[in-house]
């Protein structure tokens, strides 16, 4: 038995690796085709096109990895089965489901493995990333997000806010801090919240201290007001950045907006859904088994790919609006963050009744 177990696993490896690689760098190809007018016009060093895609592989593998596991269940089981070597391992009495333990512990190792890349290795190459689309193509310099929510300087003044929804045009919690050389505060203008109507920033309650040279604290309140700010199509990358956090700040953010009375629907869905998606790997696997299994060597390769895209895609659609559904509360976003992994599971477990020991 672990024999064959071994020798399965083996297959399977065999598959994944060319798989893995083949997706890999037709995504590489992908991106780099789309990047390449951009690169050029700025006439970026080649050493650093060469890093800069060096550094994005590992994003493009996490987001592919998923796909290159069922992919590769179906195409190796796929061959066991037009080998006859899936049949003469039943002829011999042996449960199918047992032997293939070695790759639901695969899925499982995967699934670990990239929870923690995404809390080490992923924000370690986005930040480098980030750092040449910075200084090449001028890209992500307006601002830091960090646990406080975002900050940013123009002109004399620097920029705090603290919640973000540039979808509907919402800045809440900002606080525009007025500066005097040699980096003397002058002004404090906390607003509740900022609206985008008529192409300005309207502002509702606003409350304003100004600090004079001899010390004394004037404070000031307005209901309303316009504030002079970027408008919202320059915001919009600042809006995700919090996707670039690990966990823990994620974590940090949503406690401090949460003891602020500010709605976390948005942060906790993404916060639940970095510990969900890994396990999208495990998912496949268990998907995969028993769906190759049944096709089996009537289906042929062909249906096992065509397979592959149709639940990888069917996945991503559901994770989409799960998430959809978690960001704006219509659920709860616990619930959104693991309802597509346990319909897949619920899917391949109910496909492993109909296989054929």
């Amino acid at each position: 038995m672990k024999i064959l177990k071994r020798y399965i696993l083996t297959e399977f490896l065999r598959v994944f690796v060319l798989t893995t690689l083949f997706l890999l760098s037709l995504s590489m190809v992908v991106d780099v085709l789309e990047k390449a007018d951009e690169f050029l016009n700025r006439a970026v060093p080649t050493d650093v096109v060469v890093t800069y895609f060096f550094l994005k592989a590992p994003q493009i593998l996490i987001q592919i990895l998923p796909v290159c596991v069922l992919l590769s269940v179906f195409i190796s089981l796929g061959i066991l089965s037009r080998n006859s070597e899936l049949t003469a391992t039943r002829t011999c009495g042996v449960r199918l489901i047992s032997v293939f333990t070695p790759l639901m512990g695969f899925g499982l190792v995967t699934a670990l493995v990239v929870l923690l890349a995404g809390e080490t290795v992923l924000p370690a190459t986005q930040k480098k990333v980030f750092s040449i689309e910075r200084k090449w193509l001028a890209r992500h310099s307006i601002a830091h997000f960090g646990t406080e929510g975002a900050w940013f300087r123009e002109s004399d003044s620097i920029y705090n806010i603290r919640k973000l929804d540039i979808t509907e045009g919402v800045l809440e919690g900002v606080n525009i801090y007025t500066l005097d050389r040699p980096f003397r505060l002058v002004k404090n203008s906390a607003i509740k919240r900022l609206l985008w109507q008529d192409g300005f920033w309207q502002a509702e309650d606003i409350t304003t201290w100004h600090f004079t040279e001899d010390g004394r604290v004037i404070k000031e309140y307005s209901p309303t007001g316009t504030v002079a700010l970027r408008n919202p199509d320059e915001l919009i990358p600042l809006e995700h950045s919090y996707e670039r956090m690990t966990i823990g700040e994620l974590r940090a953010y949503i406690n401090s907006l949460a003891m602020d009375g500010y709605d976390t629907s948005r942060y906790r869905t993404e916060l639940y859904m970095r510990f969900s998606l890994p396990f999208a790997n495990l998912v496949m696997v268990l998907l995969g088994i028993p769906f190759s299994l049944r096709t089996g060597r009537e289906g042929g390769l062909a249906v096992g790919v065509v397979l592959s895209v149709l639940i990888g895609f069917s996945y991503w659609i559901v994770t989409g609006i799960a998430r959809t559904l978690g960001e704006t509360g219509t659920l709860p976003p616990i619930v959104c963050a693991l309802f597509p992994d346990l319909l897949f599971l619920a899917i391949g477990v109910f496909m492993f009744g109909y296989v054929r020991e």
